[in-house]
């Protein structure tokens, strides 16, 4: 490719008064056909063509809904297998002109979405881990290896509790456990989240803060996926797993705590 060629021809491009963007029509101008023929060799009939299409392709695309949040994109949904729907082979082979008086069900399956990367901070309360101080460093200049928090599967866990969670009758109730299994509770802290609220005023959540800021609560520590499950599902999927260091007694040690994941108040 020869580089004053093709500064010559955007130069020509340029000389071209610009279109009219009317998105009722499609009916190309003068000027703009002759610019895609000088611009790219084709002929008058087919640079018309390619211009209707590229403009009705950009009509659909801007009338297309507005993207997710992360919770919605987020949520998993459950499907009966029931009618014609009754294995997921038969799923993955169904038309969708078949048996158009059949709703499948679908049920939300909302619990508290939860992926920690085991070779970074992601995901942390109060780290934007994709400023470059918090991005992974190299293992050979460092003088002892990184740690990066909470595993995904690692138990026991410490978590921290801010809200209804912090109460030992709802932990029993929700973990199952036996009369003389009492949760142990145990006052605690966090640093870099803020409070804020949802549903009105309903609900608290923890988000995002400044460094400084400290939040104070309760830690429990979970001690299988079976009762993390439980709590993930109390808290729905307006709410999310993240890593934190949480300090209690004097003492630092690495956990999870549920960040509202949602738009709050």
């Amino acid at each position: 490719m020869d580089l004053f060629d093709e500064l010559e021809k955007l130069a020509v491009s340029a000389a071209y008064e610009e279109p009219e963007e009317d998105s009722s029509t499609h009916d190309p101008s003068y000027a703009t056909i002759k610019m895609w023929q000088d611009r790219f060799g084709y002929t008058y009939d087919e640079a018309a063509t390619l211009i209707g299409i590229t403009k009705s392709t950009a009509t659909k695309v801007s009338a297309q809904q507005p993207m997710l949040s992360p919770a919605q994109a987020r949520t998993i949904y459950l499907l009966k297998l029931d009618g014609p729907f009754y294995s997921h082979k038969v799923i993955e082979n169904w038309l969708s002109g078949q048996n158009n008086d059949f709703k499948p069900l679908f049920v939300p399956f909302g619990r508290a979405y939860k992926e920690l990367c085991s070779s970074s901070l992601y995901p942390t309360l109060g780290i934007d881990t994709t400023l470059p101080q918090f991005r992974p460093q190299d293992s050979h200049l460092l003088h002892h290896a990184p740690s990066f928090g909470r595993a995904q599967d690692q138990f026991p866990v410490w978590y921290f509790f801010y809200g209804t969670l912090a109460s030992a009758p709802k932990l029993c109730s929700l973990l199952s456990l036996p009369e003389d299994g009492i949760p142990i509770l145990h006052k605690a802290s966090v640093t870099g989240g803020k409070m804020e609220t949802w549903g009105n005023g309903k609900y608290n959540a923890l988000v995002d803060g400044p460094e400084s800021s400290r939040i104070d609560g309760w830690a429990y520590q979970v001690t299988s996926e079976e009762h993390e499950d439980a709590l993930r599902k109390y808290e729905t999927a307006a709410y999310e797993v993240v890593k934190c260091e949480i300090e209690m007694n004097d003492n630092t040690v690495q956990g999870s705590t549920f960040r509202f994941a949602d738009t709050f108040d």
